[in-house]
């Protein structure tokens, strides 16, 4: 009874596999580095604090040479980084996912440190009749705000017994008390639908190509290089942007896709110019609705 209350518990030792010239997996006889049954290294090891922190820097985050190499290629190559991924040329850069990743982790810490400099949103006093007068008109009035809300309010409306009288303080609200909500969920939200983008984006271009042998997985690949694109676009937005910068920064953008596409996928001119103008605008669409999606869900 005193063991069972008062056991302290087991050395570490006692859990740690001993040293043995057999495999600590499948128990096969190991004389070299893995075993050669199961694959397993033949030495198990736990990383300290220190080798965890390297591991996670080195391996997860690419903060290497070669993160550097590929950063240029994909920003002054349009296209080129894909192209080189699909023939197999990957050793001497970042592959596509780890380079989202460690753009996207980016991207989100300084657009979460954004949300937590902002001052609080600021709100006007509603009264209660300007309220119920607001979410009167349902569609009329939502569609003041944007095309998308009028649809949207419908479907949140029956999701939510809340939502009504939430948006209908939101629209009663003055046009810079409204942008500044809005501007405070994108920098919760953007990164999140940027992520989510990257299958649909994948399958629209497969969409554009059926027939010319293009498998899925490699639409994947030029989305996943289009969206890192976009999230160091992003980080450009941080702090606000000038009203004149957002035209240029759209056009930057819509010219990248035009000569990525032109660098994986050729063509001529006119149906590359159809592919890319279809693309680019269920591109748009599809992240207008998910930003409008993410920011109505904080009202239901």
């Amino acid at each position: 009874m005193k063991n069972l209350f008062f056991h302290f518990g087991l050395k570490a030792e006692l859990q740690r596999p001993a040293a043995a010239g057999s495999c600590h997996n499948c128990h096969a006889e190991v004389s070299t580095t893995y075993c050669g049954e199961c694959g397993q290294k033949a030495k198990v090891h736990i990383a300290s604090a220190h080798e965890f922190l390297h591991h996670f820097v080195g391996h997860y985050i690419a903060a290497e040479g070669k993160l550097w190499r590929t950063l240029g290629w994909l920003i002054a190559k349009p296209g080129q980084l894909t192209v080189e991924f699909i023939r197999g040329r990957r050793g001497q850069f970042i592959d596509p996912l780890r380079l989202l990743l460690t753009v996207s982790l980016l991207a989100f810490l300084v657009m979460k440190w954004e949300v937590y400099r902002l001052p609080a949103a600021p709100v006007a006093p509603v009264s209660a009749q300007a309220a119920v007068v607001a979410t009167a008109a349902t569609a009329a009035t939502a569609r003041k705000v944007h095309q998308a809300d009028g649809w949207l309010f419908d479907i949140f409306a029956r999701a939510s017994d809340k939502f009504a009288g939430n948006y209908g303080n939101y629209v009663a609200q003055p046009e810079p008390v409204q942008a500044a909500q809005f501007w405070e969920a994108w920098l919760r939200f953007g990164p999140t639908v940027v992520l989510c983008l990257i299958p649909l984006m994948a399958a629209v271009l497969k969409l554009l190509h059926l027939g010319s042998g293009w498998r899925y997985g490699e639409h994947l690949v030029f989305a996943m290089h289009f969206q890192t694109v976009t999230f160091l676009a992003l980080l450009l937005t941080v702090g606000g942007m000038p009203g004149a910068i957002k035209p240029l920064l759209g056009s930057a953008l819509g010219l990248y896709i035009l000569l990525a596409m032109r660098k994986v996928y050729g063509g001529g001119w006119i149906v590359l110019l159809l592919r890319t103008v279809t693309f680019g605008y269920c591109l748009v669409m599809s992240f207008e609705v998910l930003v409008r999606i993410a920011f109505l869900l904080r009202m239901a």
